[in-house]
């Protein structure tokens, strides 16, 4: 959404938060959106993130124990005295708070200057966090104006000089919020000033430089990471055939655990993510002669997204479910690649589509996508939630996924599925029935490689057991699950679903393949 369309002008905001009665740095030299906090404490030059309704403040560390632990301590001006499980704390000291655990509340006992003693709470997690404040509702558009605290305790692992980051936002609701789910998802662009006339890149938690990130809340997936996991699955074995020109491209996204607060409201898990777009996929820049193409099936349309159909194009940004996403809009509107792309699978004979394919389309992305979405049982990106891109003029198409979290053996709507069938659409069909350049040997080759490597049984389920660990031993999964009293996540039960489906479908996989 553009931002003419996407903004509203907004009276000058700010942000306080009062620390030993030191000014802090404002950003972009506007006075700091109000937030209403009964006290504030910086461990290390970083804010506590604060849950207002349970009273307790969360921090941030890298490990689930760390003994002795030594940090700076600075609270508000307004505070006479803090003590930690008994133990008072110095302001502007640094302190020794003793073994640190991970997830074990901490009694916090508070005394103002009224000598009036206040009960909170600390935690200590292992996921980085992410504080939103904001004057105004946060909705699906317009962007609202905000301000994001972002916590990194592996920040030197990126090379970066302080564990805090503060940034200016325009955050919005994000994706299909018809779906009535009381968890949102968000997007956020990082803005220069409070107007978003300009936006600035930025790298957050080691991940690209950019300005335009997403929050996702994972809410319809009961184990919270299937997308993140695809994910990574999908920039292991995704082959790019420009890669030799663009080394570091990656045909994916990636992507962090976080937990979320809004105006000192706990959200629980999100994974903050890249996204996949031009900058990411590396593709060359537009100018008066075309270069660089990106579509994405945004829904199903009538069969012109799964290619059993093809009709006349329009003049907009949307054709038949398909949206253009670069060049932008404004610069030009430029279906007639996509459309003859689409025409040749639709309507040509065998002999046309034997010729022809391989100069409009990579066979090699094909054979990876059909591979991959058929591995992880993704039903929902055989049409919609798929990619079609170039690299340059004259280069022809290759393909990449896109919300993969129904995938590993449940649906949208999180019931479980079966082992069973395939994944498809009628380009897919169309490339095992006419078998051009002997389609079906390159795909039965490829999926053998990758059975052994990529895609083995125990190397896949690492991924989920990694995982899996870390959000069990920060404690994020129960803090989710009092957060959102219907999400019933559980790890452990989720984890037994998956190795049992996975184990069948790749049974499943051999003899389809084999079968070839």
């Amino acid at each position: 959404m553009g931002k003419s369309t996407s903004l509203i002008i907004i009276s000058v905001l700010s942000v306080v938060f009062m620390f030993s009665c030191e000014k802090e740095d404002e950003i972009n030299d506007h006075e700091p959106i109000i937030v209403n906090t009964d006290i504030s404490i910086k461990l290390g030059g970083a804010l506590c993130a604060y849950n207002a309704a349970s009273r307790t403040f969360y921090f941030p560390i890298i490990s689930d124990t760390i003994e002795e632990y030594i940090t700076l301590v600075n609270y508000s001006c307004n505070l006479k005295d803090i003590y930690l499980d008994g133990k008072k704390l110095i302001n502007k000291s640094y302190n020794d708070l003793g073994t640190i655990y991970v997830n074990r509340p901490y009694e916090l006992k508070v005394i103002n200057e009224e000598e009036i003693n206040v009960e909170y709470k600390l935690v200590f997690t292992t996921l980085s966090i992410i504080q939103i404040f904001t004057d105004l509702e946060i909705v699906d558009e317009p962007k609202t104006i905000g301000k994001l605290i972002i916590n990194n305790p592996y920040y030197q692992n990126n090379n970066e000089i302080s564990r805090e980051t503060e940034v200016l936002a325009g955050i919005e609701i994000r994706g299909n919020i018809y779906l009535g789910r009381p968890k949102s998802s968000y997007g956020f662009e990082i803005w220069k000033n409070e107007y978003g006339e300009e936006n600035k890149d930025i790298s957050l938690l080691g991940l690209r430089m950019d300005d335009d990130w997403i929050l996702d809340g994972m809410y319809g997936d009961l184990m919270r990471m299937r997308n993140r996991i695809s994910f990574e699955i999908w920039n292991s074995i995704a082959r790019l055939y420009y890669s030799d020109k663009e080394p570091e491209v990656i045909c994916g996204i990636r992507g962090k655990f976080v937990e979320v607060f809004i105006n000192n409201e706990y959200q629980g898990l999100y994974s903050l993510n890249e996204k996949l777009d031009r900058k990411q996929l590396k593709l060359k820049t537009f100018t008066n002669i075309t270069r660089g193409i990106l579509y994405k099936g945004e829904d199903w349309g009538d069969g012109v997204t799964s290619f059993y159909n093809c009709k006349d194009t329009t003049s907009d940004i949307i054709w038949d479910g398909w949206e253009q996403l670069y060049p932008k809009p404004e610069q030009q509107i430029l279906w007639a690649p996509l459309y003859n792309f689409i025409k040749l699978v639709v309507e040509s004979d065998d002999n046309e589509f034997k010729d022809s394919i391989n100069q409009l389309i990579d066979i090699n992305s094909i054979i990876d996508y059909y591979i991959f979405i058929n591995y992880i049982g993704a039903t929902d990106n055989t049409g919609k939630n798929t990619f079609i891109a170039r690299y340059d003029k004259n280069d022809i198409f290759f393909l990449a996924p896109w919300d993969m979290d129904w995938s590993f053996g449940r649906h949208w709507d999180t019931i479980a599925i079966g082992y069973t069938g395939m994944s498809t659409n009628n380009l897919f069909e169309r490339m095992l029935s006419a078998n051009p350049g002997d389609y079906r040997s390159k795909l039965k080759e490829r999926w053998t490689s990758l059975r052994e490597n990529e895609l083995d049984y125990e190397n896949v389920i690492s991924h989920f057991e990694k995982y899996k660990n870390m959000l069990t031993y920060s404690g994020v999964i129960y803090r989710e699950n009092n957060r959102w009293r219907n999400a019933n996540v559980n790890l452990e039960s989720e984890l037994i679903l998956i190795k049992d489906w996975l184990e069948n479908r790749i049974n499943y996989l051999d003899n389809y393949f084999n079968d070839l």
